[in-house]
């Protein structure tokens, strides 16, 4: 995959905006207009991030990504995919890391968003497309990040475990946090079940970030 500074996908339409009633992981276009930010830390960076009505947790950097990007083991110039990015706090995480970034939502106001948060903290190479999953894409990772959308319901959750073994390299890792009470051990029995194996990196505040990594190469 080509991935260069700046690329951004759809993100040029003037597209009226929609209101707020849908769920932030619904298809929804155009541009935000009421805009705010994140005052936050990361790798001993102070962030200001675009943020708006409409996104994941967009009035606070959650629990959950915290701890995953907290967690996170991303070197220099990996290729790793934020998978349902938001407005992008753990692609630009992994930016700061070095890797080169590619990030992806359903929500078009998220990608418009993320690519902004990009533009202005990328260290790296990095790309946003507005997409459903792996869709946008034929590339292999060094790494899936995710903070799944539990209530988009069972079958979004299984679709990013179960389609991420066609998109990881060989020893490549599947990075997914989940609150303990709501869904992290049915997702840890099926990242076993889809791997063959799972590990608990991190488990704080009632989350566990759990990893998988691909053995064998790419499964088609």
């Amino acid at each position: 995959m080509a991935v260069k500074r700046g690329t951004r996908g759809p993100l040029g339409e003037e597209i009226s905006y929609e209101g707020h009633r849908a769920h932030y992981f619904a298809e929804r276009r155009g541009r935000p207009t009421r805009l705010g930010q994140i005052s936050t830390q990361l790798y001993g960076h102070s962030l200001e991030l675009l943020t708006s009505p409409g996104v994941f947790s967009y009035r606070r950097l959650d629990t959950g990504t915290r701890l995953l990007i907290e967690s996170m083991e991303v070197a220099e110039g990996e290729l790793v995919l934020d998978l349902g990015c938001g407005y992008g706090p753990i692609a630009v995480a992994a930016s700061l890391r070095g890797a080169i970034v590619a990030a992806v939502d359903v929500n078009y106001w998220a990608t418009w968003l993320a690519a902004r948060n990009l533009e202005r903290y990328a260290t790296a190479p990095w790309l946003v497309v507005w997409g459903n999953l792996y869709a946008p894409f034929s590339a292999r990772f060094d790494a899936v990040l995710c903070n799944p959308p539990i209530r988009a319901g069972r079958s979004t959750v299984q679709a990013v475990v179960e389609e991420s073994a066609k998109y990881l390299r060989d020893g490549g890792s599947l990075v997914l946090v989940a609150r303990t009470r709501m869904g992290a051990k049915t997702l840890s029995s099926l990242m076993a079940r889809v791997f063959g194996e799972v590990e608990e990196v991190s488990k704080k505040s009632g989350y566990r970030v759990l990893r998988s990594r691909c053995r064998g190469g790419r499964v088609d």
